[in-house]
């Protein structure tokens, strides 16, 4: 009878220490896990990263987060995008639509500059009088922050520009700079001059 008792026992501890081996990593199977990572790192849950130690063993869980950027950084992501789509709608148009792309922007100008766009257009009107319809699709590549302060900002935008008219035989796509200045007015940028660089073919 204490013989059985003994073997129940015995199988008892043995059935434990399996159970807790396999539950409990130990540091040899944690390395093993972390493998050749070079951060000693290892990704155990999306957006969670365990770090190992330099004795293998786990030392604590942080999350991953994106970099924050400070209010210089996003002041010029939010002026390259307003540039960007400034420079594809204004460049623009078509005889068809009377070029109201254009005055859609004008809500982004400044008063001189609105009064400006409204010649630009006469101008533009008068040295296409020729073609039957004529149209312009630009497309913003690359812009370029020249100068930033707290109230003025000096931005270059490089766009692609394709021209098509009723009476050329194909499109015409040329490379051109547009530089843009912009005022601030209150808590918004406004565009206080717009000129079109020397087009490159």
């Amino acid at each position: 009878m204490a013989g059985i008792a003994v073997l129940v026992i015995v199988l008892g501890i043995i059935l434990y220490v399996v159970l807790r081996s396999e539950a409990v990593p130990n540091s040899e199977q944690l390395a093993n896990q972390a493998g050749n990572s070079m951060n000693g790192s290892l990704s155990v849950k999306s957006g969670n990263r365990l770090v190992i130690n330099a004795d293998n063993q786990p030392a604590a869980i942080t999350k991953d987060t994106a970099p924050v950027l400070d209010e210089q950084q996003q002041s010029e992501i939010n002026l390259e995008r307003l540039a960007t789509d400034f420079a594809s709608r204004f460049g623009s148009y078509s005889t068809t639509n009377n070029y109201e792309n254009i005055r859609d922007l004008q809500l982004f100008m400044t008063t001189e500059v609105k009064t400006w766009s409204e010649k630009y257009i006469t101008q533009e009107k008068a040295k296409n009088k020729d073609s039957v319809v004529m149209g312009i699709t630009t497309q913003g590549l690359a812009t370029k922050i020249q100068e930033l302060t707290d109230n003025s900002a000096t931005v270059v935008v490089s766009t692609q520009r394709i021209k098509t008219a009723q009476s050329a035989a194909g499109p015409e796509i040329t490379y051109q700079d547009l530089l843009l200045k912009f005022s601030k007015q209150g808590d918004s940028w406004l565009v206080s001059w717009i000129e079109w660089q020397t087009p490159r073919l």
